[in-house]
């Protein structure tokens, strides 16, 4: 019992770990294509969104 006690909490840090990782990965890919998208806004400011 202490064994698969012990697997269970092993498999809860991993999954939580794995989507802590996977969550900052996809919000930096987000936040550089806001960025990207903001920037290439205010050099060309005549051009409609």
């Amino acid at each position: 019992m202490a064994v698969l006690k012990r697997n269970l909490w092993t498999l809860f840090w991993i999954i939580l770990v794995g989507g802590a990782v996977l969550l900052s990965i996809i919000l930096s890919h987000r936040w550089q294509s806001i960025f990207a998208s903001h920037e290439t806004y205010h050099k060309n400011p005549n051009t409609a969104d």
